[in-house]
């Protein structure tokens, strides 16, 4: 995936119209950068830096103001049909409220393969079992609702709808932050096993430099909209150049004090 010259803005109190939008302020402001295929980057930054307005506008949840994002050789524009739709998901930090709470698991799976027409209606039940065993989770949670599942459950399982439309891109916003810490090793771990199995590329949002450091092998450092510094995780976390960078690192306990992230976890972890 390529994100070229990106631009997102919120319209003003009281605008109107497309004409004024070059007058509104830049939520994401011109954002270039490649997430390569079987790859996993950490976007890092202060709340209110564009991270979130830049995921939804790489999935093609919001209309950018200008700049294009490129997958396969195909321009993503806005709106996307439903194929293009499928190529980017989002993972979002809270799936109690991206879960329907009226709806079984074994429904919201099998309403989605049948709605994009990816699997014969035989083989729905079959494909649903395959999916809860993608994220490790027992059949048994297909019967049930999102309140009936653990908060690690209910993201497993938001990470299952997202691998049903067969993404080429799993977007992962603060997808572990609201996780015991055990919790989320595991689905770090996993997201790492469906990159090697499913040859997917994954970006990952966090405010957590830990866990980008366990994890991501690039970084992008955001603030006010844009990307103020990128590269290695290990370079970039044991010689920042920018102030901002060097401000983040300064203030995360795990990190603070070290020459850099400290080794990577075993392929068992990643």
């Amino acid at each position: 995936m390529r994100c070229a010259e990106l631009c997102v803005s919120y319209p003003r109190a009281g605008g109107r119209g497309r004409s004024r939008k070059s007058a509104q302020p830049l939520a994401v402001n011109r954002v270039n950068f490649t997430l390569g295929a079987r790859s996993i980057a950490g976007l890092v930054g202060e709340s209110g830096a564009g991270k979130s307005t830049l995921a939804k506008a790489l999935a093609g949840l919001i209309e950018p103001q200008s700049g294009c994002v490129y997958l396969d050789g195909r321009t993503l524009g806005f709106p996307r049909d439903r194929e293009l739709l499928r190529m980017i998901q989002v993972v979002f930090q809270d799936p109690g409220s991206s879960l329907n709470p009226a709806l079984s698991q074994r429904r919201v799976l099998g309403e989605l393969l049948r709605f994009h027409g990816l699997a014969a209606p035989e083989l729905i039940e079959r494909r649903c079992r395959e999916l809860v065993g993608l994220v490790h989770l027992p059949e048994r949670v297909l019967e049930q609702r999102p309140r009936e599942l653990s908060g690690g459950e209910r993201q497993r399982m938001a990470i299952a709808r997202a691998l049903a439309v067969e993404p080429r891109v799993l977007v992962a916003d603060e997808a572990v932050s609201s996780l015991d810490v055990s919790v989320q090793a595991a689905i770090l771990g996993l997201f790492a096993e469906l990159r090697d199995r499913l040859g997917l590329a994954i970006l990952l949002i966090s405010h957590d430099l830990a866990v980008v450091a366990a994890i991501c092998e690039e970084v992008l450092v955001m603030r006010g909209g844009a990307i103020v510094e990128s590269g290695a995780v290990s370079h970039v976390f044991s010689r920042p150049v920018h102030g901002y960078t060097r401000a983040l690192l300064a203030g995360a306990p795990r990190l603070a004090g070290r020459p850099g992230p400290g080794p990577k976890p075993t392929e068992e972890g990643c």
